[in-house]
């Protein structure tokens, strides 16, 4: 069998079918609790290993000693922790497929909304529900022309049935091979080769950012000017490696091996995304560490994920917030492609400060981040409670 011969799954179009199909998707869900969880607790490996995957080396969630002599009187996760609480192999207790989902089409992370309303203590239940809430048709000459934005509200609660975080997702589907054949996304965007200058900035950018961690020392809303900047977390340059080590904290869909992910396949064939040279049944996840297949779905690189960049930026906000401070809310949009060989840069500064009807010492911050191209790829806004 020549590489010709092999099915790809790519074949799928945004059509007024499957437009109609999605919308009926949407008509029909209802909140549900989730099957499958990646993470279902803090528990403090299951904290660490998420907070490391995104380079976040806080005390505050991995160290026990210095938790236990904090306000809390243990570890917190980090808010963006619940990432990895929302989503979960899709082999757990598979069932064949009865026309659901979107098979074939590819997906893109788009925009976040959170907000947690108080800091999660270690070793809390985690009960996550999901219901797709939004369905809208957007122009996109990456797409061929339109794709379909998808929204899905997440829902975070505790044993005892405490609102823990609520979230908002939105993906962009479009079809592969119309985003391989027409698609111009990062077209004009190559890895970066990086200069021992370069390389040398960055490592002084990042021993800055041990300065910007106010640890035990409390935000103090009185004094707080609005223009300041927050500091500058540097993350990257991204590479497969990183990669792999986000995936761990995270899991993601497709994170699946041997029986469990053949008889995936088996119920669901059109989730088999095939390597093109060996046959080898695959997934779709891949885009993020593998070239060739990003190449297959119109990208220049395999590319970062959305909220591992989200989660970049929270670490930003953490570190200059402080132990006592409250992260309440986030809202963040991707702007343009962080692919293998990017660096970034995620900083702040603060927008606003106001006293809300509750009586919270409210902080607005305006985030932003930079390639080393200078190319603003992200953006985000967010709301910090100070301690009172």
């Amino acid at each position: 069998m020549s590489e010709s011969d092999v099915v790809l799954n790519t074949e799928t179009q945004i059509t007024d079918q499957v437009i109609a199909d999605i919308q009926k998707m949407v008509e029909r869900s209802v909140e549900v609790p989730l099957k499958r969880q990646w993470h279902s607790e803090t528990s403090l490996d299951s904290v660490r290993h998420w907070a490391w995957g995104i380079g976040d080396d806080n005390p505050l969630w991995s160290e026990p000693a210095y938790g236990s002599g904090t306000a809390h009187g243990t570890t917190l996760m980090p808010p963006s922790f619940f990432y990895s609480c929302n989503q979960g192999p899709n082999g757990f207790r598979s069932e064949p497929s009865r026309g659901e989902g979107l098979p074939g089409l590819h997906a893109i992370w788009a925009w976040d909304r959170w907000e947690w309303p108080s800091p999660v203590k270690r070793n809390t239940q985690v009960n996550t529900t999901k219901q797709t809430t939004e369905a809208n048709i957007r122009p996109s000459k990456f797409g061929g022309d339109r794709a379909v934005e998808v929204v899905t509200r997440y829902t975070f609660r505790d044993d005892d049935d405490n609102l823990l975080a609520t979230y908002d997702v939105a993906y962009m589907h479009f079809g592969r091979d119309i985003a391989a054949k027409k698609g111009s996304k990062g077209k004009s965007l190559e890895r970066q080769v990086w200069t021992d200058e370069m390389l040398e900035k960055l490592a002084c950018d990042v021993a800055k950012e041990k300065d910007a961690l106010r640890g035990a020392r409390d935000l103090v809303w009185d004094e707080v000017v609005v223009g300041e900047e927050i500091g500058t977390v540097v993350k990257g340059p991204l590479s497969v490696t990183e990669t792999i080590a986000f995936t761990a904290g995270w899991g993601g869909p497709f994170i699946m091996a041997s029986e469990i992910a053949q008889r995936y396949i088996q119920d669901h064939p059109r989730a088999n995304a095939p390597d093109r040279y060996m046959r080898i049944p695959d997934f779709p996840q891949r885009a993020h560490w593998d070239g060739d297949w990003a190449r297959e779905c119109g990208f220049p690189e395999a590319y970062d994920y959305g909220g591992q960049r989200f989660a970049w930026m929270m670490h930003g906000v953490t570190d200059w917030m402080g132990d006592n401070a409250h992260l309440w809310k986030f809202e963040g949009k991707l702007l343009g492609l962080n692919i293998i060989g990017d660096g970034s840069w995620c900083s702040g500064s603060v927008s606003d400060k106001y006293v809300d009807d509750e009586g919270r010492r409210c902080v607005a911050l305006d985030l932003k981040m930079t390639n080393q191209r200078d190319e603003v790829t992200t953006v985000a806004k967010a709301v910090v409670v100070a301690p009172r």
